[in-house]
């Protein structure tokens, strides 16, 4: 491929914002992230104790829309205009993710006529908001039983249809909310985007799939620019105790990426966004281009939920794949960032996988696994973990991977053995995610 068509059709990122368990926009998080700190601490609440807790936690700072300088108007947006509703936590992240990205790119449009899409990647959007809700109402009901609330008296509980009649009036604007169309709606409103609209829910390998979406409309001039934008808050215990009832949990909240002694992962609070603009509009703009997107590929393996294929070659065929489609070989690969879920058999077929592809190559290719720093972010860990990635491209330095101090020798795959200043011309980041949903991306120095 010749450098002129690379121009013409390359995507450029622009534009980063992060938000987790280590701290607020990439400055912060970068310096934390080179320090080799962990955000992993503890979730220990009422109903985290009644199930079985406390459980282990990489918990963001709350997020405060006002603090980032959004408009009144787009803050209303999120709520669907609804006086005293509240904003929903995960609406309120994504907005604050696509708010520092779109800061961080320096980048403005027409808010009523453009073509800028929008891509976001989440699992359950408003799930756990919704959940707590219903939890508040169960103690009403139970007080108001007992003569005890004035908002639930004992004659709105006397029968099924009083009581259906109760959960109406209280959670029918949430349910509505909880359509993924609703979230995606309120942050186009918010932000004034008329081109593509889209929601993406492929589980851990998400923030992969809207880079890709988000990229084929502009490589297609169908978009000007693009923001994408990813993230999980699994503040509910309900969430930990579950992947604990699995055994995919490190109820130690020490997570070990290719370790040894492996043994799960821990949940992740936050997200990350991106800006994602054709190359060549970018440098007309006077942007600062921070990477280069080269192309990914993705295939789904239609198996089990929480496990890959043992005998599958699908994730391989995928990373094989992506290099394929950016040009590049084994050789030219100067930074990989896993999935690195931490867990027995995951890490064993990732390492597989990447042994397949990158051979020999692995043995002075650094290998960056962020889980053990920011915790599993589910929906928002591909993105999450890909834009740590490009911090470390722009500023060709390999930082630490908290929890890898002991890698498993059988799987010749070494998170943090090699650190430091160097050049790094080329990130492969992949992921294998819950629901056999497998991705892999290269991305370029500028």
């Amino acid at each position: 491929m010749g450098s002129d068509s690379i121009v013409r059709d390359a995507i450029a990122v622009t534009g980063i914002g992060l938000w987790n368990a280590l701290g607020v926009g990439r400055a912060a998080i970068w310096e934390a992230v080179r320090a080799g700190r962990s955000g992993i601490g503890t979730l220990d609440d009422p109903l985290a104790r009644a199930l079985g807790g406390p459980f282990p936690l990489a918990r963001a700072p709350e997020v405060d829309l006002s603090s980032l300088g959004l408009e009144e108007t787009a803050r209303e947006a999120l709520t669907g205009g609804e006086a005293g509703e509240p904003i929903d936590t995960d609406a309120a992240l994504l907005a604050a993710l696509i708010q520092l990205a779109v800061d961080d790119a320096r980048l403005s449009w027409d808010r009523d006529r453009n073509r800028v899409a929008l891509v976001v990647a989440h699992e359950n959007p408003g799930i756990d908001g919704y959940v707590t809700r219903v939890l508040d109402t169960v103690e009403g009901v139970r007080l108001g039983a007992r003569g005890e609330s004035d908002r639930y008296p004992a004659a709105e509980l006397a029968d099924s249809a009083a009581m259906a009649a109760l959960l109406y009036r209280e959670h029918h604007r949430s349910v509505v909310g909880l359509q993924t169309f609703m979230l995606l709606h309120r942050l186009a409103r918010a932000f004034g985007c008329h081109g593509l609209g889209l929601v993406v829910n492929n589980a851990c390998a998400s923030g992969l799939y809207a880079v890709e979406a988000a990229a084929r409309e502009l490589r297609e001039g169908e978009a000007e620019a693009a923001l994408v934008a990813a993230g999980d808050r699994p503040l509910l215990a309900t969430k930990s105790r579950y992947f604990h009832d699995l055994g995919l949990l490190a109820g130690d909240g020490r997570v070990r990426p290719f370790g040894r002694d492996r043994h799960g992962f821990v949940l992740g609070d936050g997200g990350a966004a991106l800006v994602l603009e054709p190359l060549e509009r970018a440098r007309a703009r006077g942007a600062r281009v921070v990477a280069i997107y080269r192309g990914g590929a993705f295939n789904q393996e239609a198996w089990k939920v929480t496990l890959p294929r043992p005998d599958s070659a699908l994730y391989a065929e995928a990373i094989a794949a992506a290099m394929a489609r950016a040009g590049v070989t084994a050789e030219d690969i100067d930074l990989v960032v896993p999935h690195g879920v931490a867990t027995g058999v995951g890490d064993a077929y990732e390492a597989r996988c990447l042994r397949a592809v990158l051979d020999h190559a692995l043995e002075r290719v650094p290998v960056l696994a962020l889980k053990g720093a920011i915790g599993h972010n589910l929906g928002g860990s591909a993105l999450n973990e890909l834009a740590i990635g490009l911090l470390a491209l722009e500023a060709g330095e390999v930082p630490p991977s908290p929890g890898c101090e002991d890698p498993d020798p059988a799987l010749g795959v070494a998170p943090g053995a090699i650190t430091g200043r160097r050049s790094i011309r080329h990130l492969l980041k992949c992921a294998n995610g819950f629901g056999g949903f497998n991705a892999a991306a290269v991305f370029s120095a500028r």
